[in-house]
């Protein structure tokens, strides 16, 4: 999974399922016969889910990244070296941690949690003039 992941290739269930065949096929030959006719294919899905869940992987929207993640690697240490180079003079009483900025945009979000059985409400927000 995390070698499939490291090549930046999507990893899915169907992903998962067919390492399953292909790998254990004994296993998935005795899994889904135990489980309620007509569920076993759901069954083995959820079960998938709560695996990648339990192992720190999250359920995500696919989309094409804009660059490698060798070459963000290698954008970042660059970086690193010459932010050092520039700024490493300063003693640590001189730098001011300043990554928390506070900006808030009023955007719902795209995905949110909600109770079983009620519907997914967001409360909107006021229009607030910007001068």
């Amino acid at each position: 999974m995390q070698a499939r992941r490291h090549q930046e290739r999507a990893l899915t269930c169907t992903h998962m399922v067919t390492y399953l065949k292909k790998h254990h096929p004994d296993w998935l030959k005795d899994y889904i016969p135990r489980q309620n006719p007509g569920c076993g294919y759901d069954n083995l899905l959820s079960l998938i889910q709560d695996f990648c869940q339990r192992y720190g992987y999250t359920h995500q929207l696919a989309c094409k990244s804009k660059k490698k993640v060798t070459d963000l690697e290698s954008t970042r240490d660059l970086f690193a070296v010459l932010f050092h180079e520039t700024y490493g003079a300063f003693s640590d009483d001189c730098v001011y941690n300043v990554d928390d900025m506070g900006i808030q945009f009023d955007m719902p979000p795209r995905y949110i949690w909600s109770k079983k059985g009620s519907g997914p409400s967001y409360p909107r927000a006021k229009n607030i003039p910007i001068e």
